[in-house]
Parts: C-alpha cells; structure tokens; sequence
C-alpha cells in the first residue's frame, strides 16, 4: 500500500552528513516509504542522516517504528540517524517514549548541523 502523501527529499551533503526534508503524514501507510528512502539515503552516504521533520504534520506509532530501524541501520553503518524541526506534537511523542536518548532532536536543520560538525561526545545529545 503506497501513498503519495509523505515525500523524502535529500537536499544536500554537509560533510559526512545527508540532510533530507520529509514532508506530509508518517502513518502505517507511509511509514514504509519513510524507511525505504531513510535506508537509501544512508546506503548512499556515509550512514549518518539528518532528517528535517519540520513539515511532518503527524507521526503515529508505525512512523515511530520506521525511525527506530532507521537508527538501527545507521548504527550498522557506524553512523547516526538525527532529527530536526519536529513539529511540538511529534517532538513530545518522540520525548515520552524515550527515542530521543538514541535519535538526537534539534530545533532545526541549522542546529542539527551544527551540533554535527562538533566532536563526538559521551551521553545523550538532545537539543531540544
């Protein structure tokens, strides 16, 4: 089942970094589109993805899903998969069930690079 109403877009490379736009709903109809691309997207790069959700208008439990084994990709490639712009209702959904202590949140695209470009460090890199 495929819907036309989540796009994944790659807008650019920042050094190591994909940074694409997701755009429309995350439900168990594109939560699968959300993964299929997310996984390209890291397959084609480095394995270290930021995902700018600042036009995601929801997000349920599958798009939770599809984030998680995105992670878990990224983690396989030795990369990082991060968030960015998360509207306040998918980022407080994304904060009470614990995800962002394994899927950085930033404010936006800018901040997420930021904290990108820095060095590794130990513990949680939650921004937001």
């Amino acid at each position: 089942m495929t819907d036309t109403g989540l796009t994944v877009h790659r807008a650019r490379q920042v050094g190591k970094w994909t940074v694409a736009a997701v755009t429309g709903d995350i439900d168990f109809t594109t939560a699968d589109t959300l993964y299929t691309e997310g996984h390209r997207l890291l397959a084609e790069g480095s394995g270290c993805l930021i995902l700018d959700f600042s036009a995601v208008t929801f997000c349920d439990s599958s798009g939770m899903s599809a984030l998680i084994g995105l992670m878990r990709e990224a983690r396989l490639r030795n990369g990082t998969l991060a968030l960015a712009g998360a509207p306040d209702r998918v980022g407080r959904a994304l904060l009470q069930i614990g995800l962002h202590h394994f899927i950085p949140l930033y404010p936006d695209v800018e901040a997420a690079v930021a904290a990108a470009m820095l060095p590794p460090q130990g513990g949680d890199q939650q921004a937001k």
